[in-house]
């Protein structure tokens, strides 16, 4: 009976370490998006705090950057016109990774 009860434990035990894994490797992930994201508003700060000409440029590169489909949308709605309907972007998902 105490073998059982040990091998229950060690299994238990198991379980909770992968998920503190799955937890580190996640809090990992966003550090690493949040990081991406605070160099680029660095960037534009000092671009555009410089030379507000050079704002296209710097979208140009932030959208060259862009890797995740919600960074590129980010992009697109800074650079495209405003709307001229009640269109707007009603879609209400987000994206993690």
């Amino acid at each position: 009976a105490e073998v059982k009860a040990g091998a229950a434990g060690a299994e238990q035990l198991a379980g909770d370490i992968e998920d503190a894994m799955t937890a580190l490797q996640f809090q990992d992930a966003v550090n690493q998006q949040l990081d991406h994201v605070a160099a680029a508003l660095r960037e534009a700060r000092d671009a555009l705090s410089d030379d507000p000409a050079r704002g296209a440029q710097l979208l140009e590169r932030l959208r060259a950057r862009a890797t995740m489909q919600s960074e590129r949308r980010v992009v697109d709605r800074v650079t495209a016109p405003e709307p001229t309907s009640e269109a707007g972007d009603a879609s209400g998902s987000f994206e993690l990774f």
